[in-house]
């Protein structure tokens, strides 16, 4: 599958969902005005007449977006689709003329609606949550293996952390044989060694728990 660019597949959704309720609500509001009395009709006709330049303007989004351009034979019966429903809503008569919409060319146009253009756009949608899935699958696989590289990190820090204590105990033990003003600083070295391995033993627990239990979220913040 081509690789998408997260906000490519965004748009993509947003103007499919779009897409497909503005096509449902002209293919029901042109039954209404079929059948309505003759004083409604103009009413309903101006909402149909603002839904199908909202489909128009979707679908020009649709077919402008990024991913549309990948060369999935799917594209050709898709896009056919989408025509298809458009030149049905562009059938219906302009607000300046004669109002004069039938029973039976308000159905052929819900007709249009049901059988054509929702199916392509809910395979659409379906065909797009297919990059989706394989971000979010890149993601943990990167996560995965960004969890090992901060394990095998850890684990050095906390080797040296180690050493660092050795040190402290080392530095301990020549201030008791120093003695004296050289066994005070032996000392004072030793305790500042020994609280700085317990500082880095700290930070690391706190860091890892916190990548633990953030997740994707806590790797993604360092």
């Amino acid at each position: 599958m081509t690789e998408a660019r997260p906000a490519d597949v965004v748009a993509l959704l947003t103007t499919l969902r779009a897409a497909q309720g503005f096509a449902l609500n002209v293919g029901a509001i042109v039954i209404e005005v079929a059948t309505a009395p003759e004083d409604e009709r103009r009413s309903l006709h101006k909402l149909v007449q603002t839904f199908c330049a909202q489909f128009d303007g979707a679908v020009t989004a649709i077919l402008a977006n990024p991913l549309m351009k990948c060369g999935d034979e799917r594209m050709g019966p898709w896009r056919a689709d989408l025509d298809s429903v458009s030149a049905a809503f562009a059938s219906i008569p302009q607000p300046d003329e004669v109002i004069d919409m039938t029973p039976e060319m308000a159905a052929g146009i819900t007709r249009c609606v049901r059988v054509r253009g929702v199916p392509a756009i809910l395979d659409m949608t379906a065909w797009v949550r297919g990059f989706q899935k394989e971000a979010e699958a890149a993601k943990k696989a990167l996560n995965r293996e960004r969890m090992a590289a901060l394990d095998s990190m850890f684990s050095e820090v906390e080797q040296i952390g180690r050493m660092i204590h050795l040190i402290s105990l080392n530095a301990s033990v020549e201030a008791a044989r120093a003695g004296g003003e050289s066994g005070r600083s032996f000392k004072v070295i030793a305790d500042e060694i020994r609280s700085l391995a317990q500082q880095s033993a700290t930070l690391i627990d706190t860091t890892r728990a916190s990548v633990r239990g953030d997740g994707a979220g806590g790797l993604d913040a360092i």
